[in-house]
This record gives C-alpha cells, sequence and structure tokens, in this order.
C-alpha cells in the first residue's frame, strides 16, 4: 500500500510533518519498531520506521538525527513515523534531516500505537501477496500454453514485457540472440557483444552487470539471469534493461532506491522477480527443445564421422549418409574442425560459432562435437577452399567479446569431390587443427592455403601415410633399440640437431667420438641411409618430427 494511503486512515492518527509525507505515493512493505541511533543495517527497502526516539540526545541532537535518518534512508526506507511520549515533543533537528533526505516524517497521535499501523500494512502486504501468487499462477499458465502453441521465447518474453514493461532479450552462449522484445528485440551490436560478454564471465543464477554500451539511449544497466538446462547446462542468459536485484517497481513508477524512474505497465503488474521466477523454467525448457532438436542432427553427423575415422565405409554408404543430412554427395564437401582455447567454454559454443558463420549461400553445414572438438561438414558449391577459410575469419568481428579471453583454433580439409575422399579431408582438416595451436591471433585457420613449413606440409598427410613413413625409416632403428638397449634413435636426433657437428654432438650424449661414430655407423647399416648427404638426413629429420609431434599427442 501507499504512503499516503495510511495517512488518509483517520483510526491511525498519522499526521504529515514534511511536504514529502503528505502525497507520498512511496509503497510501504513493512512497519519496522526501532530505537537503535542507526538502524540501516536491520531495514531494507520499503519500510516504514516507527520510533519514539530514545535514541536522541540534546547534546548532540544534529548528529543524531542525521545519523539515524540517514539510516533509514540509505536502506530504502519510505519514511519515518516518531511518537513523542518519550521525547515530549519533535526535535526541529528531525525534521531539518528528514528534510535534507527528502524522507518522509510523520507523528503519530498519543493515544494511537505503532503496533496498530503495523498490523494494517501486514494485512495489506500479505493481501497483495496473495495476489501476487495468483497472478503468478494465470502468467505460468499463460507461459506454458504459449510455448504449446509454438510461440517459443519471443511469445515468452511479449507476456513478460506484458505483466512488467519490461525490455528484454535471451542470448544463446554463442551470443545469437533467442529472441527479444521491446527495443531490446532490435539491439545495436555494441549493445549485444556486451551483454554477451558479461554472460561468458557471469557465475551464479543472477548477476548484474554495468556495462558500457556504446550507444546514446541505451540503458547502462541490465539484469542477468541463467537459464538452467539439463544436468545444469546454460543454454542461455535472459537480459531486462535496468536493475531488477530487489523486487518490482513502486506503484508511483519510482525504483525503490530512489534512482531514478523507470516504466511501469498502465495497470497492476506482476513484480518483476516474480514475472522473471515464472518464466526462467519455461524459457530453459523452451532453449532445452531447441537443443534436443540440433542434439538429433549432431547424432547424424556424429554416426558419418565416426564412419569417416574407421575408414570403414564404402562411397555408397557414405552418400547415403550426406543424403541423410541434406548434403549433395555430387557437391564438393569441405571439413572443418574447430576449437576454442582455454577452459570455461563448453565445446557446443565453437560449433555454433563455426555453423553460424559458415551457413551461407551456395553451402550447407551439419556439424557434431566429437574428442572435444567441433567437425563441420561444410557443402555446396561454395565449399571452396578460400571461402570456407574466408568465412571462418569473419569469426573475429561477429564473436570479438569471445575472442578477447579465448582463440578460435581451425583446420580446414578438402574439399572432397567425391564421397570417397571424405576420409581423408576429416584426417587432414583434424592434423591442420592440431598445427594452428602454433598459430597466432585471436583466429587461426590452417589450410591448403597455409603449407608453410615441413611440420604444416605433413599435417596435411593423412595419419595412415604418416605412420607408415616413420615405421619404415625409424622402425629398425626401434627394433635394434629395444633389443640392446642402446639408443640409436637419441643418436641420430642429437646428431641432426647440432647440424652434423661430430665434437658437438659426442658433447651432448656425454661419449667419445669414436664412440658416436660407430653408432653412426650402425644407423646407417641399419637404416641403409647415408647421414653425410642433405637427402638422407632429412628423410631421417622428418620421421624424428613425425615421432616426436603426433606420437606424443601433440600434432
Amino acid at each position: 500500500m501507499q504512503l499516503r494511503d495510511l495517512v488518509r486512515r483517520e483510526d491511525l492518527g498519522l499526521r504529515p510533518l514534511t511536504g514529502a509525507a503528505q502525497g507520498s505515493t512511496a509503497t510501504v512493505r513493512r512497519g519496522y519498531v526501532t530505537d537503535l541511533p542507526d538502524p540501516g543495517r536491520y531495514l531494507r527497502a520499503g519500510d516504514l520506521v516507527l520510533t519514539s526516539g530514545q535514541w536522541f540526545r540534546d547534546e548532540d541532537a544534529a548528529a543524531c538525527c542525521e545519523r539515524f535518518v540517514a539510516g533509514v534512508a540509505g536502506a530504502g526506507g519510505v519514511g519515518v513515523v516518531v511518537g513523542v511520549l518519550t521525547l515530549g515533543r519533535v526535535p526541529p533537528e528531525l525534521l531539518a534531516a528528514c528534510d535534507r533526505q527528502g524522507l518522509p516524517l510523520l507523528l503519530i497521535a498519543q493515544d494511537r500505537s505503532f503496533v496498530a499501523v503495523c498490523e494494517v500494512v501486514m494485512h495489506r502486504a500479505l493481501a497483495e501477496r496473495g495476489l501476487a501468487v495468483a497472478r503468478t499462477l494465470g502468467l505460468h499458465r499463460d507461459l506454458v500454453e504459449a510455448v504449446s502453441r509454438g510461440r517459443g521465447v519471443v511469445g515468452v518474453l511479449e507476456l513478460l514485457h506484458a505483466e512488467t514493461a519490461a525490455e528484454g532479450l535471451v542470448l544463446l552462449p554463442t551470443g545469437e540472440v533467442a529472441g527479444g522484445v521491446g527495443r531490446a528485440a532490435d539491439l545495436p551490436g555494441t549493445v549485444r557483444q556486451n551483454l554477451w560478454r558479461a554472460a561468458l564471465r557471469a557465475s551464479g543464477p543472477l548477476l548484474v552487470q554495468r556495462v558500457d554500451v556504446g550507444e546514446a539511449g541505451w540503458a547502462p544497466t541490465w539484469t542477468m539471469w541463467r537459464l538452467r538446462g539439463a544436468g545444469d547446462r546454460t543454454p542461455g542468459h535472459l537480459f531486462l534493461a535496468g536493475d531488477h536485484r530487489e523486487d518490482s517497481h513502486r506503484e508511483d513508477g519510482h525504483r525503490e532506491d530512489g534512482r531514478g524512474p523507470e516504466p511501469r505497465p498502465a495497470g497492476p503488474g506482476l513484480a518483476v522477480l516474480d514475472a522473471v521466477e515464472a518464466a526462467l523454467g519455461v524459457l530453459g525448457l523452451e532453449l532445452e527443445l531447441a537443443d534436443a532438436q540440433r542434439d538429433a542432427e549432431q547424432r547424424r553427423v556424429a554416426e558419418l564421422v565416426a564412419l569417416l575415422t574407421a575408414d570403414s565405409a564404402g562411397a555408397g554408404e557414405l552418400a547415403a549418409h550426406q543424403r541423410l543430412l541434406g548434403a549433395d554427395p555430387r557437391q564438393p564437401t569441405a571439413v572443418v574442425v574447430g576449437t576454442l582455447s582455454g577452459s570455461g567454454v563448453p565445446d557446443q559454443v565453437a560449433l555454433r560459432v563455426l555453423s553460424e558463420a559458415l551457413t551461407g549461400e551456395g553451402r550447407s553445414v551439419a556439424g557434431c562435437v566429437r574428442a572435444g572438438a567441433a567437425v563441420l561438414l561444410v557443402n555446396g558449391p561454395g565449399a571452396a577452399d578460400d571461402a570456407v577459410v574466408a568465412a571462418v575469419r569473419g569469426v573475429a568481428d561477429r564473436s570479438a567479446p569471445l575472442l578477447r579471453e579465448h582463440r578460435l583454433l581451425v583446420g580446414v580439409g578438402g574439399p572432397a569431390r567425391a564421397p570417397g575422399e571424405l576420409t581423408v579431408a576429416l584426417d587432414t582438416a583434424r592434423q591442420r587443427h592440431r598445427a594452428a595451436g602454433a598459430g597466432a591471433g585471436p583466429v587461426v585457420v590452417v589450410s591448403g592455403q597455409d603449407v608453410q613449413t615441413h611440420e604444416l606440409l605433413m599435417a596435411a598427410l593423412p595419419a595412415a601415410l604418416r605412420d607408415s613413413y616413420a615405421d619404415r625409416v625409424l622402425g629398425p632403428l626401434e627394433a635394434y633399440d629395444a633389443a640392446h638397449s642402446s639408443r640409436l634413435v637419441q643418436t641420430v636426433e642429437v646428431f641432426l640437431d647440432a647440424a652434423g657437428s661430430w665434437q658437438r654432438a659426442a658433447e651432448v650424449l656425454h661419449v667419445h667420438v669414436n664412440t658416436l661414430r660407430y653408432r653412426v655407423q650402425r644407423v646407417e647399416e641399419l637404416t641403409g641411409r647415408d647421414l653425410t648427404t642433405v637427402a638422407d638426413r632429412t628423410d631421417l629429420f622428418l620421421a624424428l618430427v613425425l615421432r616426436r609431434r603426433w606420437d606424443a599427442g601433440g600434432g
């Protein structure tokens, strides 16, 4: 109820002493009786404070009044009711302090009780709360009906807006807008990206984030709620313009903390927090249903990727799987493998970011997450290497907040001109993705255009071919070392790292030069290669790189 409603009730005996009290429309949520010198820590927004003034001291009148009134105002109190049975009078210092704080001051008649005022407030609050519960249940029914009729996220936000006048939107983990209402439905890019960045850093179910929106006329403060999915997943975040951490708007259209006006529905509406609480579960469910549809498609993609990984299917079977995904086996297909470096970002985010970037004219995209990496099949006339690379590099602008703290590492294989070439394209993309880790910048893409070192060249080779090459060159040395507990492989490695210097290599190995010459001779006999020639040294060098990088899991 409003403070002016209490003043109008003759049975309560309240008389305004300041101009702010007479017509105050501030909402009174609780009556609180106290004689503490500074009651602020025990109060909350909407409290009407009733006091007999036992805290007042004549020798320090101005200071003690200022302390008491500041405590009430600072906690969001809506007024002070003072009784004079103890004081005998209303101290002028108390009147002055209330005027300075803009806080209504009322005098209660000596034959009236604080208890009567508190009971009236309590009974009204309980009645309003019962009405709010009923309205919440009604809103919840409307929300469920909206989802069942396919109105989706936008339909839920429209109902929320109708109840509270709050403008807001739902952002997916990729930064995509799942739906918006009011002006929030068409946010400038700078505003959306700042909100997305806040979501990426969020912890806990509720967070208010002040952001520099970079656009005139947009609220600097937004309230963010985490939407909960199955298994404590976060399918998205709800943002409402304004600070709604406390409760709904006051009935005069001003915030309860007194920090300026906010919009208010034309008629009585639900508290924002009550309405949001009803909407959160429905929004989470709606996003989970959308995720379930995506998961079904991803399972079909994962089945095809598993066949390609095992290299266990013929061209006809692979073509059939492509058709199930809506792809045309007669068109070229590029394979893209990518991850976001660092922790705290779900694997699905990389998949969604790449899917959004790659989907375009002349390209259909289907993807899944496998072994912690996003794997995407890009099919169509637009799947040429240069077009795919350009699309991926466009992520740097589209997903700038994400890439301030994470790097997108991508390998591109193909395009495969026939289903039978997809296995090689997938393997190539995976190896190039591993090679991307050595690159610099927020987005690193390794494709056929980027083969500039021997490591990138080898990354483009199928794994079976790399393994076969290393086995043929180093296999005899590894077998000899295993049988004789010798160190011929290490000897070759050190000798090549020393650029063929006998003296330096012997020092590193802590052996005599003659011992080194004997070991190198044994290497030459076992491998059939002459370590005095550049060509044979290169063969051994490349085989060692393959063993060190790929067998160790680094490439």
